[in-house]
């Protein structure tokens, strides 16, 4: 007997639904009422059951409430599946649609998956495989979901970045050091963006998503996801520090500052195949210098550092608390060695020691006193405009800090940056 109504929600007896869980939305569409029945208690455990007797229904249904997969018997009264499957995909393109039916043909089979049919099953099904076949449609609806969601992060964080970056410009045309910083917001950024462009063509072009594929889209959301987020919040704090423009309280939180640039240098173009390391305090100290600079500082450095030789090579960024003075009288300028700012340096501890070292092809003697100076680079047409290091001894200077660096040519290099601890 045809049921007078859509059935929704359909649970079995006593079940309670499942908490902090969502579930899955199947609608099943057959005339016959021992099909319905059928799917209903092979599924309910599993979904949220929604029955229709006819495509009028099923249409009411989905008029009513999102729906993710779709089980639509081929032969009914009033509209057959092939017609109702193409009002789905003209109003509700989104549901994963599987289709039933007692007299199988080459030609509607055809016609179905022509209109995106996922699956097409005869009657009587075989029980395993129509779990199968709907537990898949659940979980691409899920990523095609979870793309989605993803997608309107990035459009909300791109308001966020248009501000960021109308602040940017106006800060680089007033020759302001935050622009530098800012700027390199736009390597996660654009893999954000990048990242969400091919997961939704991969998407699209793929026919099923299953085991391993599955779980790369999935994991690909999540860390399109997390640097959405951790962007925004890079961005919000150091604009807030520039419309501000308070720099009475130039502090910093060391391990945040780490957490930041490790953020930042994950899809760095200079990142390549070289191995990056950055090992934090034990526990978070406070430096006289704030974020932003602090940052630059140190983004520079690693970013140097990246770039010392085209060859795969490893880098390291750690941190240090020094509960003493430095012996300054150890610290001498010659070959290979030269100590920046040595009468300027506010040197009362404790101190904060910030290390950036590189096993790469180290530096030239003759090269080792100029390489602070404006415009100078050693790599030629590779990378960089000779300004990193400039703005790293000006920052750090101008903080009452120092800078120590130590390289000779085959045996690395490291700079040393030298802060009072707050």
């Amino acid at each position: 007997m045809e049921p007078k109504d859509v059935t929704l929600g359909s649970r079995g007896e006593g079940e309670q639904p499942e908490q902090n869980q969502k579930r899955g939305r199947l609608l099943v569409v057959d005339d016959d009422e021992g099909p319905r029945k059928s799917l209903q208690l092979l599924f309910q455990d599993h979904y949220e059951v929604i029955l229709a007797a006819s495509g009028r229904q099923a249409l009411e249904a989905l008029g009513i409430g999102p729906v993710d997969v779709a089980v639509l018997d081929l032969r009914m009264p009033d509209m057959s599946g092939i017609e109702l499957l193409g009002h789905i995909r003209e109003k509700y393109p989104e549901v994963e649609v599987i289709i039933l039916t007692g007299y199988e043909s080459l030609e509607t089979a055809r016609q179905a998956i022509r209109l995106g049919a996922r699956d097409y099953f005869s009657k009587p099904f075989d029980l395993t495989a129509m779990r199968a076949a709907v537990a898949a449609a659940m979980e691409r609806r899920q990523i095609a979901a979870e793309r989605q969601h993803g997608g309107q992060e990035v459009v909300e964080l791109e308001k966020s970045i248009h501000i960021y970056r109308t602040q940017m410009e106006a800060a680089r045309q007033r020759g302001d050091l935050y622009a530098a910083v800012l700027h390199d917001l736009n390597n996660p950024l654009t893999f954000v963006t990048g990242s969400l462009e091919l997961l939704q063509e991969e998407i699209a072009n793929a026919d099923f998503l299953v085991g391993h594929d599955l779980d790369r889209v999935r994991n690909m959301l999540v860390e399109i996801r997390r640097h959405a987020l951790a962007c925004a919040g890079i961005a919000h704090r150091y604009l807030r520090l520039i419309r501000s423009e308070a720099q009475g309280d130039s502090r910093a939180l060391v391990n945040m500052v780490l957490s930041d640039l490790s953020m930042l240098l994950a899809r760095h173009r200079s990142r390549g195949s070289n191995a990056l390391e950055i090992v934090p305090l034990e526990n978070d100290a406070v430096v006289c210098m704030n974020d932003i600079e602090l940052l630059q500082v140190l983004l520079n450095l690693t970013v140097n550092a990246l770039e010392a030789t085209p060859a795969p090579h490893h880098v390291t960024v750690r941190a240090a608390v020094l509960p003493d003075a430095l012996d300054l009288s150890g610290f001498k300028d010659e070959p290979g060695h030269c100590f920046i700012n040595r009468e300027g340096f506010v040197n009362r501890p404790p101190l904060i020691r910030l290390d950036v070292e590189d096993n790469g092809p180290g530096i030239a003697p003759e090269n080792l006193g100029r390489v602070f100076e404006p415009h100078y680079t050693t790599k030629g047409g590779r990378a960089g405009a000779g300004m990193g290091l400039f703005i790293v001894r000006s920052l750090v200077t101008a903080a009452g800090g120092a800078l120590s660096l130590t390289s000779n040519p085959g045996q690395g290099t490291r700079f040393s940056v030298f802060l009072r601890s707050a």
